[in-house]
């Protein structure tokens, strides 16, 4: 039998899109529904980027931080 093959694993934001968009991309349930926040490395400047009804969760910065991909 051959062994299973292994997929590595997919942050959400890499260390170099860190160093370059110093921004972190995640999300969060704390209003009741899933939103997608962008924050500073540190934890400060906590902000919601997303307002809509639908779950939004998976988020992805771009490698230029200037945009973020999300599922919704």
């Amino acid at each position: 039998m051959a062994p299973a093959s292994k997929v590595p694993a997919s942050p959400i934001i890499t260390q170099s899109q860190l160093a370059t968009a110093g921004k972190i991309v995640f999300h969060s349930v704390r209003d009741g529904n899933g939103e997608i926040y962008v924050m500073a490395p540190d934890g400060t400047g906590q902000t919601n980027i997303t307002s809509n009804p639908a779950a939004d969760y998976s988020g992805s910065l771009s490698p230029d931080g200037k945009r973020v991909a999300f599922v919704s």
